[in-house]
């Protein structure tokens, strides 16, 4: 793993038990679940399985119709026809 995700990760490290939430500009609300190489992201009612793929910084996570990259308390949230910036959710 590369060092910049690796501190991301252990940083949210301590939240993943119920998930880091999100609040995006567009309304939805994912939450995160980070693990070592992949993350779990509910989304609109729906679970995905994202793996950790190159990022130039932060830690990016994909499959085929997502996209979630994550830098500090702020990710971007890419979806079919949408894409939206988000920000950690205070709980």
């Amino acid at each position: 793993m590369r060092r910049g995700g690796a501190l991301i990760l252990f940083a949210l490290a301590g939240c993943a038990g119920g998930g880091v939430g999100y609040q995006c500009e567009d309304g939805r609300k994912p939450v995160a679940r980070f693990g070592t190489d992949r993350m779990t992201l509910d989304l609109d009612g729906k679970r995905a399985t994202l793996i950790q793929v190159r990022a130039a910084s932060g830690a990016k996570y994909a499959d085929a119709a997502t996209v979630f990259w994550v830098r500090s308390s702020d990710a971007m949230l890419e979806t079919p026809g949408t894409m939206t910036r988000c920000i950690r959710a205070e709980r």
